[in-house]
């Protein structure tokens, strides 16, 4: 049952988004493949204290959010940035956002409901098992699995121990992940190496409030997935593992 609610909760988070978006006579537009992008190597230790002061972070690859159908400028624009260790993935968000929050306080909440950041990772490409991680500013954590193809089997039982810790000042939000490689599903032998390619989409939430209310909705994505639904695994973009 609470396979079903998830998903119902968060396609219809995406229909929302989609009907707020969509204007009357819209253009047929070229659709952009996936991204690919390279990511490096961390050569010295990363402190997941939300900073991103060390060397590693300023040569790693921004990756730009866009809109979630890509179309038009975003309200609240997000930036992501990715490193890698023979055990671990690091990621990071650096996000604009003058109104933080979420009723959402313990792990394996519903975070898709309110404000959150996300990654979806499938580790070998086959769009069979891959794994779904979010956190939201307060550094609650909701994480799920997946096997045969997308929403298949949803096991909200599977637990990644990854880290994140979230700095939230001057309308700003950053945010910083550890995400332990052994703990993720479908991860081909001895990778993450170099020349690996994992499959990969990254994600924000955004709510727009006036006083309590909720008047907007905004979804982003680094490979847009162009439809009502970020489990769109042909649309993920590919993570190249280099030095």
């Amino acid at each position: 049952m609470r396979a079903v609610v998830a998903g119902a909760g968060e396609a219809l988070v995406v229909l929302l988004l989609a009907a707020c978006s969509r204007a009357p006579g819209d253009a047929t537009q070229t659709v952009a493949a996936p991204p690919e992008v390279e990511v490096h190597r961390a050569k010295g230790p990363i402190v997941v204290d939300g900073v991103l002061d060390e060397a590693d972070w300023q040569r790693a690859v921004p990756l730009r959010l866009r809109h979630h159908l890509d179309r038009g400028p975003l309200g609240m624009n997000t930036t992501a940035k990715l490193l890698w260790t023979s055990d671990a993935l690091y990621l990071s968000f650096d996000a604009a956002d003058d109104d933080v929050f979420s009723p959402y306080q313990k792990r394996d909440d519903p975070l898709y409901e309110s404000e959150a950041y996300e990654i979806f990772i499938d580790a070998d490409g086959d769009a069979d098992v891959y794994v779904e991680l979010q956190s939201n500013a307060f550094d609650v954590h909701f994480d799920s699995a997946f096997a045969g193809g997308s929403r298949k089997h949803m096991e909200v039982a599977y637990d990644v121990d990854f880290a994140t810790k979230t700095i939230v000042a001057g309308g700003r939000v950053v945010q910083e992940w550890r995400i332990p490689v052994a703990a993720l599903r479908d991860v081909p032998a001895g990778e993450p190496k170099v020349s690996s390619k994992w499959k990969v989409n990254l994600f924000r939430l955004e709510r727009r409030r006036q006083g309590q209310k909720i008047i907007a909705h905004e979804a982003s994505a680094w490979s847009p997935p162009l439809a009502n639904d970020f489990h769109k695994l042909e649309r993920f973009g590919t993570l190249v593992f280099a030095e």
